[in-house]
């Protein structure tokens, strides 16, 4: 009796993913790795410490295609309406997308990835648990952190900029201090209090970086942005670069290079797991680099 009733009580929870948006205010999203591990299996290894808002941030196919990143609004609702199957509150974003302002309007339109962030702004859900480890492991040298990972996208850094909205710099810093420390108590949350000195509205001082190398006590550099010294700097340490508008960003972003293989760079995108997923040519991202620094102990 105890097994039929434990039966039914999970097929009622498994049957919850159909709510309508008031039902979707009350959600308690904690335990949804679950769903990150069902899409992801295949391809990447969940860290199972992630144990944060993450659904459906995954594409469920393997021919997923880089985009310039747009600021039109018709070719922002168009892509959440070609994505809205695939999660329950793209329907709230394309219903709403006229109450959005406009950095949200062009994360969910360019990156429907984001979605589960944005829609817990705007309804005051910001209050998650906190657990140590990566956001998703990789198996790459460095440690992969999202900077909308619902452990810390919601702390404040600058007034009313979050992690989740303007922290692509220290969480990429993040990345690079604990693959080279070996310490995995290095995390976004930790890094971003030091960055608030740095930040503003237009994003982080390019100094920043060689401060907080300097506070822990590892090398920093910057190198050319020619393949060559990219693919022998990153012999000795990951790089972090600073991209104008392209496939990453609109304005201006911070990311993380772990490596080359294959002749293609393998980047560790803050703000995009699709992006992450890519390995990337040199030739096809070397124009949207604006700068390039090399870590190293």
């Amino acid at each position: 009796m105890k097994k039929i009733i434990l039966t039914l009580i999970f097929i009622f929870t498994l049957s919850s993913c159909g709510k309508d948006e008031s039902q979707i205010k009350n959600e308690d999203f904690s335990n949804t790795l679950r769903d990150v591990e069902k899409i992801t299996q295949k391809h990447i290894k969940v860290d199972q410490n992630a144990k944060a808002n993450m659904v459906s941030i995954m594409n469920d196919k393997n021919n997923y295609q880089a985009k310039i990143r747009t600021t039109d609004e018709n070719e922002l609702k168009s892509y959440i309406n070609k994505n809205i199957h695939k999660n329950k509150k793209l329907e709230w974003a394309l219903k709403n997308f006229d109450k959005l302002n406009h950095i949200e309007k062009v994360l969910i339109g360019n990156d429907t990835d984001t979605v589960n962030f944005i829609y817990n702004l705007n309804h005051g859900k910001t209050n998650f648990n906190f657990f140590e480890g990566q956001s998703i492991n990789l198996g790459r040298k460095t440690p992969y952190y999202v900077q909308w990972d619902d452990r810390w996208a919601y702390d404040k850094i600058i007034e009313s900029e979050t992690i989740g909205i303007s922290g692509c710099g220290p969480t990429s810093m993040s990345m690079v201090l604990s693959r080279l420390l070996d310490d995995k108590n290095i995390n976004p949350r930790i890094i971003a209090q030091d960055a608030k000195n740095y930040i503003t509205h237009e994003g982080i001082a390019w100094s920043f970086f060689k401060a907080e190398s300097d506070k822990y006590g590892i090398n920093v550099k910057e190198i050319k942005n020619d393949e060559k010294e990219i693919k022998n700097a990153l012999k000795k340490g990951p790089l972090v670069v600073s991209v104008r508008h392209g496939y990453f960003t609109n304005s201006g972003h911070i990311m993380v290079i772990d490596s080359y293989e294959d002749g293609k760079l393998l980047i560790n995108d803050p703000n995009s797991i699709k992006n992450t997923k890519i390995k990337w040519p040199y030739e096809d991202i070397k124009d949207q680099i604006a700068n390039v620094w090399a870590f190293s102990k």
